[in-house]
């Protein structure tokens, strides 16, 4: 009797632990370190710098008021004196390698939060979007795709926001992708600023939620308007010169 009621209980735990969504690989920067993230800045008379870690700035707290207590953070990057009359600054926040982490791969989505800061100005219009470059490895082939979460949101200024890319299955399965690998992710913080100046950038909590089954499934995935497709077209051809400058003899 004793012996059934254990198995009773054990079986009842092994149910419910079926029951409770996967644990995620979370980026949460709360160590001290960008945890291998990089920022690109892409923008006329531009170049390329690198993420820091911030002390002061960890979601959910009010920007600049987290205790510098060494550990609980954000990953980071100053934007400098700049003159946005020539056009979109981009700010590019770009994971480390995700190939072998399995908590990324087979996604329904991923999420995390912006925070787009100034000190001493009122800056222009902030918008953001996402990137997801996977290796497509449908029949066997193996091609490097990125996919774009369809819009280039506004975002507020001086607080978190948060920008996810939802449907992954739906928007692969759409494309013909029946099996691929997460390379990386990508956060992209646009500004239209007349005078960027003092101005920082921060990423935290980044999340994965896995799909339930391969790529395919019933969410939809908004169309993007013209100026939506403008900017994503900007952080493509970014992303990709900045992937070159990286490669070795590139």
């Amino acid at each position: 009797m004793r012996r059934n009621s254990i198995l009773y209980v054990a079986s009842s735990v092994f149910m419910a632990s079926l029951a409770l969504p996967a644990a995620a690989t979370v980026f949460d920067f709360d160590d001290g370190t960008s945890q291998g993230w990089t920022v690109e800045l892409l923008n006329p008379g531009g170049g390329p710098f690198g993420a820091g870690w911030s002390d002061i700035n960890n979601y959910p707290s009010a920007p600049r008021t987290d205790p510098a207590d060494g550990s609980n953070g954000s990953a980071f990057t100053a934007g400098g004196a700049w003159d946005g009359t020539d056009g979109f600054r981009i700010v590019q926040f770009i994971s480390p390698d995700l190939t072998g982490d399995t908590m990324w791969q087979n996604l329904e989505s991923f999420s995390g939060q912006l925070l787009p800061s100034f000190q001493s100005i009122t800056p222009g219009a902030y918008f953001a979007n996402a990137l997801l470059v996977i290796d497509d490895t449908t029949g066997g082939g193996s091609v490097e795709r990125t996919f774009a979460n369809g819009t280039a949101d506004g975002i507020g200024t001086d607080m978190w926001n948060l920008e996810s890319f939802t449907g992954i299955d739906t928007l692969l399965a759409g494309t013909g992708v029946s099996s691929y690998t997460t390379n990386q992710v990508v956060f992209q913080i646009f500004s239209n600023s007349e005078l960027d100046s003092e101005t920082f950038y921060a990423l935290d909590d980044v999340t994965p939620t896995a799909a339930s089954t391969g790529p395919g499934g019933s969410d939809t995935v908004p169309v993007p308007e013209p100026g939506s497709i403008a900017l994503i077209s900007l952080g493509l051809a970014g992303l990709l010169c900045a992937r070159r400058r990286r490669e070795p003899g590139a």
